[in-house]
């Protein structure tokens, strides 16, 4: 009997060991502004999953820009962002190179193993170790207008709001209490379905997303936020919106997964006189 507790203590010593390389130190920025910091555990149909100070979380993917290994997610360096593909995904490694492709799976043991699809086909093997940073999605503050700056638009042209990225920063910032005027026009498709598509009022077949930054908002809509939170739905409505916080002003689709969605919304942007 003695030998047996004796043997199963050691196997389970041993699973909680296995258990506890199975993961890597990260820093994991939302869509939201909010940054996690504990150890990347997993990723897999829920997302992500990270252990944050003895406590499991998880974190559905479509709410994950960035991936720091390195750092904390803060200060990204400009020289990534600019060679970041179309979608905005893309791999830093610790050399310096900037590998283009979509993040595919992550598993296995410290170091992590990590599958890429490639932008220009197939796949590449990396591990943890060999990675500063991974972006899924352009992060926030690196969207143009059609001028190329952040920033209301000219005339009849708007702010271009793609529904293959997060968050795009209007270049506007405003208080809480002041009123501001949103006039939104175009369509995006939101998946590989072509019949999936959405107005800036929201999805065409009413449908909401599963993990969207606004699950009670229709998938699709145009949303706003001020700052690092304070989201809010805006939609077609034409009446002046009273904006929640002080800050800069950002829109974005609301989807839970941007990096197959087509087309962008074109929106006017109307501040009126603050408080």
């Amino acid at each position: 009997m003695t030998r047996r507790l004796g043997m199963l203590s050691l196997v389970l010593t041993m699973a909680m060991a296995g258990s506890a390389m199975a993961q890597q130190h990260a820093t994991l920025l939302l869509d939201s502004g909010e940054r996690v910091s504990g150890d990347l555990v997993d990723m897999g149909g829920v997302g992500f999953t990270m252990n944050v100070n003895g406590s499991e979380r998880r974190i559905p993917t479509g709410q994950v820009v960035v991936i720091d290994f390195a750092g904390d997610a803060r200060s990204l360096p400009s020289t990534e962002l600019s060679k970041l593909g179309n979608d905005g995904q893309g791999v830093v490694l610790g050399s310096g190179e900037v590998v283009q492709g979509k993040l595919d799976d992550i598993g296995g043991t410290r170091p992590l193993r990590l599958t890429v699809n490639l932008a220009g086909g197939g796949t590449r093997d990396l591990t943890s170790n060999d990675v500063r940073r991974i972006y899924l999605s352009r992060p926030t503050g690196t969207g143009t207008t059609a001028t190329g700056t952040p920033g209301v638009g000219p005339q009849g042209a708007g702010i271009a709001v793609p529904a293959n990225q997060r968050w795009v920063d209007t270049g506007v910032t405003v208080r809480k209490g002041q009123r501001v005027t949103f006039t939104a026009t175009g369509e995006v498709q939101l998946s590989s379905d072509p019949a999936d598509k959405a107005s800036p009022a929201g999805s065409l077949r009413g449908r909401y997303p599963s993990g969207g930054p606004m699950r009670e908002v229709l998938a699709g809509a145009l949303i706003g936020r001020v700052g690092g939170g304070s989201m809010f739905g805006i939609g077609t409505q034409t009446v002046p919106l009273p904006m929640p916080a002080d800050g800069r002003l950002f829109l974005a689709v609301n989807d839970d997964a941007v990096q197959d969605n087509q087309g962008e919304f074109r929106v006017q942007v109307r501040p009126g006189a603050s408080r």
